[in-house]
């Protein structure tokens, strides 16, 4: 009996079904296996092990995607944004709007920034010896990890140089303005802090000194040494490298 056009249509139907569903097959073991290879490697090195940025967010991806190739996903992002930095530090809006991908994820990618300064802020915990410029600076830049707007803190410690607590002290430029003083002076009595460092960020990436971060500390300087308190440093912080005043002998004062 010659077969009908609706036989061959269904034949040649469920013969294109049968290589779907062989390729999405093949393609989720190599999925299965490609991610166990990822976190074996992480596992075993960390995240040392993996050289490219796009590998890194591919593991990361996976806690949102748990079956697509988030290869392909992680390249459009990288591509879209440049750096792991600028995907960071984007809001979840922009991700979801440039990228196409889901709420969840655009939350999860705009979290990391975050998560990073809460991990670097909770090892140094309160009695935490800042006596040199570089802890001082090390310590500073974990205060500004995620932020892209101006802030301005004043770090109390007492007199063996333990760590009080970080006072934010200014939101927004620093301008010289004198509510600066008057800030630090009640961030000092409220902490009973008998030194302190000055430390604030440049988001645009400049480490230059202006002029108006040099009249603010001597603002700072002069309105705590009627406290009694000493100003051990003032650290300028973009990204992760910082300058500190006292290194350039600007502020007269040593540890």
């Amino acid at each position: 009996m010659p077969r009908t056009g609706n036989t061959l249509n269904k034949i040649k139907f469920n013969e294109l079904k049968d290589k779907r569903d062989k390729k999405d097959k093949r393609e989720q073991n190599f999925n299965a296996g490609h991610r166990e290879r990822f976190r074996q490697r992480f596992l075993n090195n960390g995240l040392d092990d993996f050289v490219e940025d796009h590998e890194v967010l591919e593991i990361l991806l996976y806690y949102c995607y748990p079956r697509i190739n988030t290869n392909r996903l992680a390249h459009k992002l990288l591509y879209e944004f440049g750096s792991l930095y600028n995907l960071f530090e984007a809001m979840p809006t922009e991700i979801c709007e440039r990228c196409g991908v889901t709420p969840n994820t655009a939350m999860l990618l705009a979290m990391m920034s975050h998560l990073a300064k809460r991990y670097y802020k909770s090892k140094w915990s309160a009695g935490t010896v800042l006596d040199t410029s570089e802890k001082a600076g090390s310590y500073a830049t974990s205060l500004f990890i995620g932020e892209v707007r101006e802030f301005m803190y004043l770090i109390c410690m007492d007199k063996k140089y333990k760590l009080i607590y970080p006072q934010l002290i200014s939101e927004g430029t620093v301008d010289g303005a004198s509510v600066y003083p008057r800030e630090a002076v009640r961030a000092v009595i409220r902490h009973n802090a008998t030194k302190v460092v000055i430390a604030h960020n440049h988001p645009g990436g400049s480490l230059n000194v202006s002029d108006d971060d040099i009249i603010t500390t001597r603002r700072i300087v002069n309105a705590l040494a009627l406290v009694n308190t000493q100003v051990c440093d003032h650290i300028i912080v973009t990204g992760d490298m910082y300058c500190s005043f006292s290194e350039k002998n600007m502020l007269n004062l040593r540890y």
